[in-house]
């Protein structure tokens, strides 16, 4: 008997709207921080943060894009 349950690991919400919204997040070496962007009407709109989650749900955020209300930091 391997596993008593089968459970597929899930995304975290975060991540799912991330990749919904076709948001990017890098790592910047040099400072240690986070940004993620995203094309938004022609324009890149980015923010930074200590942790890939904190730039990526603080986009969603400021963008209002579907389902920020479901994410926090």
């Amino acid at each position: 008997m391997d596993d008593l349950f089968n459970i597929e690991p899930t995304a975290p919400k975060w991540r799912e709207l991330a990749d919904l919204h076709g948001i990017t997040a890098n790592l910047i070496e040099e400072t240690g921080e986070w940004t993620a962007w995203v094309e938004w009407f022609g324009q890149a709109e980015m923010t930074c943060g200590d942790t890939e989650k904190e730039a990526v749900v603080s986009l969603i955020h400021r963008l209002k894009l579907t389902g920020w209300e479901t994410v926090s930091i």
